[in-house]
């Protein structure tokens, strides 16, 4: 099951790369908490703090790893092909579809999504490349030089679905994304156009 020592390509080892993920996800679940004690917060500045907090969170571990493993982020592949934007954007709608099927057997509608400048902005935009960076680039990555792609690829999914709202809905998602990843040679910018169009097909 072990492959290449994660010393020798400059990533973490398994257990430190699932330790960062799951203290970037309590952190932004306690800031979270902590907004909701907050009587006097209406609704709309409840989210809005969410997204901008989200982004902070994401971008300043983003940061932080990149300068603690420099050679992290240049593990994935990052030039583009027409590949990548096709498979991109065509998982992302299988996804999107797979959500409304799973949602609509459940008997309940999928969720309606905030239209204002900042919500858009930042799901459609921001926080999926952010968490593509983390979850695909830093999580993903480290796993795959240590073990072999399917515990990889099952391994992240499970983890990182675990931290959405909703895991069911949350897994065919996180499981395309890591598939897409592997299946177009560790490219990054394919996961980051699918998670773009996951999220921009809520709006529509």
């Amino acid at each position: 099951m072990f492959k290449t020592s994660h010393k020798a390509l400059g990533l973490y080892a398994p257990w430190q790369a699932i330790g960062i993920f799951i203290f970037i996800a309590l952190s932004l679940t306690t800031i979270e908490v902590v907004q909701s004690l907050r009587v006097n917060l209406d609704l709309d500045t409840a989210r809005r703090h969410h997204h901008v907090d989200s982004m902070v969170v994401l971008g300043l571990a983003s940061v932080l790893i990149g300068l603690n493993r420099p050679h992290i982020y240049r593990m994935s592949r990052w030039e583009v092909s027409w590949q990548d934007v096709l498979s991109g954007v065509a998982s992302g709608l299988i996804v999107r579809l797979l959500q409304e099927l799973i949602f609509r057997l459940k008997g309940e509608s999928f969720p309606s999504a905030e239209r204002n400048v900042l919500a858009i902005v930042s799901v459609v935009l921001i926080i999926p490349i952010l968490e593509e960076l983390l979850c695909r680039g830093v999580l993903l990555g480290s796993l795959l030089a240590n073990f072999r792609p399917l515990f990889g690829i099952l391994l992240t999914t499970c983890i990182v679905a675990a931290f959405h709202a909703e895991f069911v809905w949350a897994f065919p998602g996180q499981l395309m994304l890591c598939i897409l990843y592997v299946a177009n040679k560790k490219s990054l910018p394919s996961t980051m156009i699918c998670h773009v169009a996951m999220n921009a097909l809520t709006y529509v």
